[in-house]
């Protein structure tokens, strides 16, 4: 068990993000990177933007057949001189089958309120509910099935995923998604597909990752566990 997790992610446009846990604690940093305001190569402003949060998990086990995660975050966002910040929850049921090797979840996350706005203008959360569901193919192979659906935009993803053990110490995972329709781009094998490979090494596991947004580019991860 492994109780310092520390990740960064590079997406398309050199949008930045690093992620840091410890226990039940979570603090991540978005970086949007630096903008200017320019008419006719002429800089009237510069400015950055970025987002935090910080946030508590907890777990607790209902009659020993499910299991129950909570979490509270806070977020503030900041673009140039605007502000804004909000109080947020997430909750997540599982549970497993083990005459079958299925494991099922269900989800509800980013629901609360809005603490203070950008401007006069009423924004809405980002609430999107999860369920998913996993079958333990054999001791080397796992199959799963992600059903996100996001209640600000109305929109639905599927996303199909597998979890290939090579040996002791190496995992591969494969994922795609829906969403690969509109990613524009000369392949769509490739579109929306994330590639992910996992080693352990003494006490410590590195991650490293690669997802496919189509012709927006890539999104790269690395991640420390220790």
């Amino acid at each position: 068990h492994t109780k310092y997790e520390i990740s960064y992610l590079q997406y398309p446009s050199q949008i930045n993000l690093l992620n840091i846990n410890y226990n039940n604690f979570n603090i991540s940093i978005l970086d949007y990177g630096l903008f200017e305001d320019k008419v006719d190569n002429f800089t009237n402003n510069t400015f950055y933007s970025y987002e935090g949060l910080v946030n508590y998990t907890f777990k607790k086990n209902i009659f020993n057949q499910f299991s129950l995660q909570k979490s509270i975050t806070y977020t503030i966002s900041k673009i140039e001189d605007y502000t804004s910040t909000a109080l947020m929850g997430n909750l997540k049921l599982q549970t497993n089958i083990p005459t079958s090797k299925i494991t099922l979840g269900l989800s509800i996350n980013n629901f609360g309120f809005i603490l203070k706005e950008y401007t006069d203008y009423k924004q809405d959360l980002p609430i999107k509910t999860q369920l998913y569901i996993k079958k333990q193919i054999n001791q080397n192979i796992n199959l799963g099935y992600n059903c996100d659906y996001y209640l600000y935009t109305k929109h639905i993803k599927h996303i199909f995923l597998a979890a290939l053990r090579i040996n002791q110490l190496i995992n591969l995972r494969i994922s795609n998604t829906n969403y690969r329709k509109n990613l524009y781009y000369n392949n769509h094998f490739i579109n929306g597909l994330a590639v992910g490979l996992s080693i352990q090494a003494s006490k410590s596991i590195y991650d490293i990752s690669i997802s496919n947004l189509g012709s927006a580019g890539y999104i790269y991860g690395i991640t420390m566990k220790f």
